[in-house]
């Protein structure tokens, strides 16, 4: 039934939503406390980085195969989480 399997979609995809969505408000909580004047800075990387994710993610996966793409991702969510806990206790 479909009330079924919209439940069956919320409970699968609310964790990777969560966890997709948390570095960057995080991120922009912590430079807006330690360095107010970068807001623009981190704003525009993210626009930049969100035009060019999809695109390279495309072409490294047809390439490169869809395991090394997810690997990759997994890499930098990991480094970003690294230097946001980094920045945070200094």
């Amino acid at each position: 039934p479909f009330p079924l399997k919209c439940i069956a979609v919320v409970i699968l995809l609310a964790p990777l939503a969560i966890f997709m969505g948390m570095p960057f408000p995080i991120g922009l909580q912590i430079v807006s406390d330690k360095a107010s004047n970068y807001i623009p800075w981190v704003w525009g990387i993210n626009g930049v980085a969100s035009v060019i994710a999809p695109v390279l993610g495309s072409l490294l996966s047809v390439c490169l195969g869809f395991r090394i793409v997810m690997g990759v991702s997994l890499l930098l969510y990991g480094v970003a989480g690294w230097i946001i806990h980094r920045t945070a206790l200094a």
